[in-house]
């Protein structure tokens, strides 16, 4: 039988603190994809929601914040559905940059959280629990 758990391939990462915003760019922290084949940024949706929230996955070399550039389209993997208010939106992000993030534009005051799931590790077993290392 095959083994099933994903325990030591996983990563969490808290990324964005749950918080209730009310517009403007929400950036997630950077995620450092070096030794991982997979990310997919997750975007958490509170019990409010305002219409026209919008979300794109960014890249960078670095953590700095001004060299984050849009992910081109054929990096990124996103459901395809409308927010709604207490929903997961998953956006996987498959390009090449060392570092990415997720950025969340609400219409109007809306909670999100945001966090990360990097898998496919190079090295087992993956130190886990919900952290932020980038």
């Amino acid at each position: 039988m095959a083994n099933r758990e994903q325990m030591h391939d996983l990563k969490v990462e808290l990324t964005y603190a749950t918080a209730t915003t009310s517009s403007g760019a929400q950036k997630s922290s950077a995620v450092r994809n070096t030794g991982y084949d997979a990310v997919c940024h997750n975007l958490h949706i509170g019990a409010t929601l305002a219409a026209g929230l919008a979300y794109k996955v960014q890249e960078s070399d670095t953590t700095t914040d001004g060299d984050f550039t849009d992910a081109a389209a054929d990096s990124v993997v996103a459901d395809t559905i409308t927010p709604i208010a207490s929903s997961t939106i998953r956006i996987a992000y498959v390009g090449q940059k060392p570092y990415s993030r997720l950025v969340a534009t609400p219409g109007g005051s809306t909670i999100l959280s945001m966090t990360a799931v990097k898998g496919m590790a190079s090295f087992q077993p993956v130190a886990n629990g919900v952290v932020n290392d980038a």
